[in-house]
């Protein structure tokens, strides 16, 4: 296959991948649990802090919610807070929070900013990796 014929067949992919992108964002809403309110948390906690205990940002963890009705928290080894929920995807999207820390360390680490951040984050990072082209639809070459 011609180069010409790549570039233009990457283009298409990356124009349906940035398609893709802003339809999942469209609506601007969160389609959230409360799984996702301690999960979505650990990057900032990584980057901050180094680990991958909620101590340190515990209210936002909490989504804001009574420590009482928290179940998703749970203590760990050595009486850290760590969350119920998998770990991979919000290390694996560590990395698309570095602007966002850099920007609250800026302004301060207040809980509620850090939660409508690490709300938006949550979405931003959903729709980037919902919106990757899996291998199968990679175009060969």
């Amino acid at each position: 296959m011609p180069a010409a014929a790549r570039r233009g067949d990457s283009r298409k992919a990356i124009l349906v991948a940035l398609l893709a992108f802003v339809v999942f964002n469209a609506n601007f809403r969160l389609i959230g649990a409360s799984d996702t309110y301690s999960t979505r948390v650990i990057p900032f906690t990584l980057l901050e802090h180094g680990t991958l205990f909620l101590d340190d940002l515990l209210p936002a963890a909490r989504g804001g919610l009574p420590a009482e009705s928290v179940y998703w928290i749970q203590p760990a080894l050595g009486g850290r807070l760590a969350s119920l929920y998998p770990v991979v995807t919000p290390i694996l999207v560590t990395p698309l929070y570095l602007p966002v820390k850099f920007w609250i360390d800026a302004r301060g680490w207040d809980t509620e900013r850090v939660i409508q951040l690490s709300e938006l984050m949550e979405k931003l990072s959903a729709s980037v990796i919902a919106s990757r082209p899996s291998r199968s639809e990679r175009i060969p070459g």
